[in-house]
């Protein structure tokens, strides 16, 4: 690929503007068992809810399925066992203690898969993985329709999961991780990345800080999901969030816009 692609693609990489001393941002070992289990449990943690000066804050589909960081960790823990062997997961650690302190939970994306069907506990999650299969679907109509290729597995990459532990500049960590993501992605040929923003902050995030942008369908909508519409996440408040939008991330010209 030329030089003048590489520019052209990765230019609106914004680098994280905030240096931390004191972590180092790895692809995640699956071999690393206390690795694997720090992350699963940052990230549990917060798609579960945590307290921040008083105010909780949590990942709004989570909380209208009333998963508890429990719940979260179990099913966190077996995805990351399972997609952490193909090094597209990220974690950042204390470099003292190697505490994870950030983590992001990407996968290859394959449009043939079939979601997995949880029991018991983890049963509401087959809620919220249906729901955004639902987004992805449409994603992939869009992609083909405008590319008039059928997508392949190992051509896009899913991030699925971000969060940081730090009081503060949380958000920085989830940026270097995603500027990291971004980098290796490229460097190995994937074409793009896909996520499904849950909420504002997530969209203003990797939208200011890591190239994203929401995608239109064949019909011109915007891929997303109006909470409001939907039985179990109606409850979601409508200042916390309205939807969750599919964003994406080109790395090179086959889908810019």
């Amino acid at each position: 690929m030329s030089t003048a692609v590489n520019t052209v693609m990765l230019k609106d990489v914004v680098f994280c503007p905030v240096s931390f001393q004191d972590l180092s941002f790895e692809v995640l070992d699956p071999k690393d068992y206390e690795a694997v289990r720090g992350a699963a449990e940052c990230l549990a943690e917060s798609f579960a809810g945590v307290e921040i000066d008083g105010v909780h804050i949590s990942e709004p589909m989570t909380t209208a399925c009333k998963l508890s960081a429990n719940d979260m960790f179990e099913y966190v823990y077996a995805y990351l066992s399972e997609v952490s062997n193909q090094n597209l997961c990220y974690v950042a650690r204390n470099i003292h203690t190697g505490k994870v302190m950030g983590a992001l939970a990407c996968e290859n994306f394959n449009p043939d898969d079939e979601l997995p069907v949880f029991e018991g506990n983890l049963a509401p999650m087959n809620i919220i993985l249906n729901y955004l299969a639902e987004l992805d679907a449409r994603f992939v109509e869009t992609i083909e329709n405008k590319t008039f290729n059928k997508i392949q597995n190992e051509e896009y990459v899913h991030a699925f999961m971000g969060a940081a532990r730090l009081k503060d500049k949380k958000r920085f960590v989830v940026i270097k991780l995603f500027e990291r993501l971004i980098l290796d992605a490229y460097s190995k040929g994937y074409k793009g990345i896909i996520g499904e923003a849950t909420n504002p902050r997530c969209i203003k995030m990797v939208s200011e800080y890591c190239g994203f942008h929401q995608v239109y369908d064949i019909y011109g909508e915007p891929i997303l999901g109006d909470y409001s519409q939907h039985p179990v996440f109606k409850s979601i408040p409508r200042e916390i969030a309205t939807e969750c939008r599919i964003m994406y991330r080109p790395l090179n010209f086959e889908l810019v816009t």
